[in-house]
């Protein structure tokens, strides 16, 4: 559902869905936070986004869209605050 609605730009509706994704299990499923980080850059919202983004990097650091990830990454680090 979060994904339809990122393809669909219902940014809002993507984020609601993601989140109580991420709230359900996290664990289970890393590239929740990982669509919820993608919604929220879209969003602007740079800063969390780059916290997903790291943590799914994290849990899961052998998928084919590693590279991928890493360059969004790279990318939001220049435009969120530093910490």
């Amino acid at each position: 559902n979060a994904i339809a609605n990122l393809n669909l730009n219902d940014l809002d509706a993507g984020e609601k869905s993601a989140r109580e994704a991420v709230r359900l299990d996290l664990v289970a499923n890393p590239r929740a936070g990982y669509v919820l980080g993608v919604i929220l850059a879209r969003k602007q919202a740079f800063s969390e986004a780059t916290d997903l983004l790291r943590a799914y990097l994290k849990a899961v650091p052998i998928s084919p869209e590693v590279d991928t990830v890493k360059q969004q990454l790279a990318a939001l680090e220049k435009l969120a605050p530093a910490k």
